[in-house]
């Protein structure tokens, strides 16, 4: 038996001293002692901490880049879909097969640790820098590093001021709309059962360019996609038709970045549920274009596509109720934080995405 096999592989030994490096600072306290830093250091040139510490948050999306290059790129990676469980018919084998494949140390899940333990500790020690009352006890200097001037106080401006839209004006179509509506999308749910027989018929999108897709290319990607959301459907039909809106007014929610703040509480539990559904969903959809593409069997592609929206859904929940429950004992300068953060991480489909991705990419064919 050759010993060198029982040997941890380069990228494991490497990933390993990473994350040693990472969980010292973070009980050392240099990760808090760096955020703290970059706090202060804004605030130094905006004189508003609320300001401040939406900075921190934007900061925060701009570090994680790398990471965020990476996940993308890793959006591609189809070994769920591995040709390998084709001849296993059994779901249990299935399964079997999925753990050994874990157990192996792929990079890619070598990744998926890295990127879980960063993220984490980013997030629990920007928690406990706002859980240290800097705005009526002076801050201890030795939290700041050199490059991050101590600030003068009392801290200014702690009152953060958020504007939204809110419909001042709505109308309601009644019930009899809502049934109507709700009646043509279940008619429309058992056609699908017969229309989805015609799906493989219609044009491969792989050999469709986007910029000039045909009928043939929506219609496809629509019978195949759409009654996953099928509650999601009754959920914006019933809302659409019974306060259908007519007139917006701009409001301002207000309150102390320094205490907590159970509104702007729920509001990021609701936002961290939305935002990994919203970023996560669109990636397993792309992993089943590709995994056709490479010719692997429906049943196997659909199993492992179900299981993975079961596995992001029970996620996003947790996180959810995580974030409500124990955010609620923290300042709402955290909240503000990871507000900032899924706004941005909602539109990122839409910017960063499109902004890294497709230079990255051209990178890796050079």
């Amino acid at each position: 038996m050759d010993k060198s096999s029982n040997l941890p592989k380069t990228s494991t030994f490497f990933s390993l001293i990473f994350l040693i490096l990472l969980i010292y600072a973070f009980f050392s306290g240099l990760t808090v002692k760096f955020y703290a830093s970059i706090l202060f250091f804004i605030y130094h040139y905006i004189q508003h901490m609320w300001i401040a510490v939406i900075g921190l948050g934007i900061f925060q999306t701009f570090f994680m880049v790398p990471f965020r290059i990476i996940n993308l790129v890793l959006s591609t990676h189809i070994k769920e879909f591995e040709s390998k469980v084709e001849s296993v018919k059994n779901q249990k084998h299935q399964q079997f097969l999925i753990k050994q494949s874990v157990k192996k140390g792929d990079p890619t899940i070598l990744w998926y640790i890295i990127n879980f333990f960063t993220q984490t500790i980013s997030y629990i020690s920007i928690g406990k820098l706002f859980l240290t009352d800097f705005y009526t006890i002076k801050l201890n200097p030795n939290l700041l590093f050199a490059f991050s001037k101590y600030p003068a106080y009392p801290i200014k401006d702690p009152i953060f001021r958020l504007p939204y839209p809110i419909p001042i004006t709505t109308k309601d179509y009644g019930w009899g709309w809502v049934f109507i509506i709700w009646g043509l999308i279940l008619i429309y749910k058992l056609l699908h059962g017969k229309l989805i027989k015609y799906y493989h018929r219609l044009p491969d999108i792989k050999k469709i360019n986007p910029k000039t897709a045909t009928l043939s290319y929506y219609l496809k990607s629509f019978l195949k996609n759409s009654t996953g959301f099928l509650t999601l459907f009754f959920v914006i039909a019933y809302i659409l038709v019974r306060y259908y809106p007519q007139g917006w007014e701009l409001r301002i929610f207000s309150g102390d970045v320094s205490v907590p703040n159970y509104t702007l509480n729920a509001i990021t539990a609701i936002g961290a549920f939305i935002v990994v559904l919203w970023l996560n969903i669109p990636k397993i959809f792309k992993k089943a274009r590709i995994a056709r593409s490479q010719n692997i069997p429906e049943n196997i592609i659909f199993s492992t596509q179900k299981q993975l929206f079961k596995d992001n859904l029970r996620s996003a929940a947790l996180l959810g109720i995580g974030a409500y429950y124990i955010t609620r004992l923290i300042p709402s300068a955290f909240e503000l934080s990871i507000f900032t953060l899924e706004v941005i991480s909602l539109i990122s489909p839409f910017t960063i995405d499109r902004l890294i991705l497709p230079r990255f990419n051209q990178k890796l064919k050079k």
